[in-house]
């Protein structure tokens, strides 16, 4: 009987040292976005370092980059959102947010669909015209309004939502009303993490005259990564009560990000379909 081989076997340190991330969000990963997998050898829990190439293979072929043309067209249409009358309800309760925190959830939420969008075009060369209109006092309708294959351009065939989380973000989490409700229920539900800096705003505006001499202080915007982590269909999702590691102590629809639809016949089915 061979051995296994220890030596692609890496403790939680090492295996963050070897990702190039910190230990807790390696154990987030572990614990719950169930991306990764540990195992205990000896006194210690262990990520075969196979498991960890492969993970991070996928990550890359899944991964699209955005740019500031991106960024301010998702900035535009979220200040486009805040003042047309759109609630600012907090997604976990009923505080309202600040303006300011509810155009960046609206501008990471549309980067998401910018970068689901772009995903697609790169590896299957058809294009996903997103709704960028915003409808006064009401809820803005499905994220994507027609599939675009070669000259030709349909409705597409299943509704489609696009959440969006951070580097942190290891569940895909839906309200009660978005999977219930006839008029708002989904088909299928995609999750794409955006890593962009927290002081987008100030970079946008760098260039304006009245910071011309803070300007050398406040970094440029440049390219960003975004993470096409997977989607699960509207039955695939998972009633929970509450989602503690979100500090949601309501009723809501979850996935974990490993346990979402990501391969490569995944998302041939997924456009397939559209």
């Amino acid at each position: 009987m061979t051995e296994p081989d220890k030596s692609a076997e890496l403790d939680l340190d090492k295996a963050a040292e070897y990702i190039g991330i910190k230990r807790s969000l390696l154990e987030k990963l572990i614990k719950n976005g169930l991306e990764l997998q540990r195992h205990r050898s000896g006194r210690k829990f262990v990520v075969n370092k196979e498991d960890i190439d492969a993970w991070q293979q996928l990550r890359t072929e899944r991964t699209v980059m955005l740019d500031k043309d991106d960024f301010v067209k998702a900035f535009r249409f979220a200040i486009d959102i805040n003042y047309s009358g759109h609630t600012r309800a907090d997604f976990s309760s009923s505080r309202q947010r600040s303006t300011t925190q509810a155009v960046e959830n609206w501008t990471q939420g549309t980067l998401a669909e910018i970068a689901l969008s772009k995903f697609i075009q790169q590896k299957f060369g058809i294009k996903l015209e997103l709704e960028f209109r915003v409808f006064q006092n009401q809820i803005v309708g499905q994220d994507i309004v027609s599939v675009v294959r070669g000259r030709v351009a349909n409705p597409p065939k299943k509704r489609i939502s696009v959440k969006s989380g951070k580097s942190n973000g290891m569940l895909l989490i839906v309200g009660l009303a978005e999977v219930e409700t006839d008029s708002r229920f989904s088909d299928y539900y995609v999750f794409v993490r955006i890593i962009y800096p927290d002081d987008f705003i100030l970079r946008l505006f760098r260039d304006h005259p009245d910071l011309k001499s803070v300007k050398d202080k406040i970094p440029a915007v440049e390219p960003f990564k975004a993470e096409i982590i997977g989607y699960c269909l509207r039955s695939e999702l998972e009633k929970v009560d509450t989602v503690p590691s979100a500090s949601i102590d309501k009723p809501r629809y979850i996935k974990a990000t490993g346990k979402l639809k990501n391969s490569d016949s995944d998302w041939k089915e997924f456009v397939d379909s559209l």
